[in-house]
């Protein structure tokens, strides 16, 4: 579920009204942005944190910048 893209989140949970909305692959590539930044941090962004999410170089010395883009891209 921590994982899973907001959209597709309340497509299940019946939380949304919007039919034009629709859940597709972007919503797999959310998914591996979430594991990806777990991965490198130890922990899954706060879901309490504003946009945008804060530096992987705050946890990780070792993230380059292009990495970082990439994970920011993906979420």
């Amino acid at each position: 579920y921590a994982y899973m893209a907001p959209e597709l989140r309340q497509e299940l949970t019946g939380k949304t009204t919007d039919t034009a909305t629709s859940v597709d692959g972007r919503s797999d590539i959310y998914s591996f942005g979430m594991l990806f930044y777990e991965l490198l941090h130890g922990r899954l962004p706060s879901k309490k944190q504003a946009a945008p999410l804060p530096t992987q170089l705050q946890w990780n010395a070792d993230v380059s910048p292009a990495l970082q883009a990439i994970i920011g891209k993906c979420i």
